[in-house]
């Protein structure tokens, strides 16, 4: 799993953006002066198979990846939340004595009796009865 903090606090401490590419040549431009401030140059080997496209599409490429990062991490950690809730409800509804609660409570759909057998082991079972007495127990002085 990507590691959102440790992206964000790399992002913190690099040069803020918008970084722009200009022919491999990642940067950007300063305000206050209209010059450019370079953050990087991509280079190309000719002799090693790179060619100048290659070097301007891998500059393009950390440019567009770099500008996308805020959002992207903003996005992955709003869709994150959703399924860690749905994880923590899973969670509760794998312990026998949750969902009995809740099913005596009706606020979850009771399995059939032929279904019990195949969610639970007959120890969970046993145990769930043994609590659902006591518990009926309690609430009924």
């Amino acid at each position: 799993m990507t590691d959102t903090q440790k992206l964000r606090e790399l992002l913190a401490k690099a040069t803020p953006g918008p970084w722009e590419n200009s022919n491999g040549h990642i940067g950007l431009y300063i305000e206050e002066r209209p010059e450019w401030s370079a953050i990087a140059n991509v280079e190309h080997h000719p002799d090693q198979g790179a060619s100048a496209d290659e070097g301007n599409s891998n500059a393009a490429l950390i440019v567009a990846a770099v500008n996308a990062l805020p959002d992207l991490l903003d996005e992955v950690e709003r869709l994150r939340k959703p399924a860690q809730e749905l994880e923590a409800t899973v969670k509760k509804l794998q312990c026998s004595e949750t969902v009995l609660i809740n099913m005596l409570r009706g606020t979850v759909a009771r399995p059939s009796a032929g279904a019990l057998p195949k969610l639970y082991s007959a120890e969970e079972l046993h145990d769930a009865v043994r609590f659902a007495a006591a518990y009926n127990g309690k609430n009924n002085d």
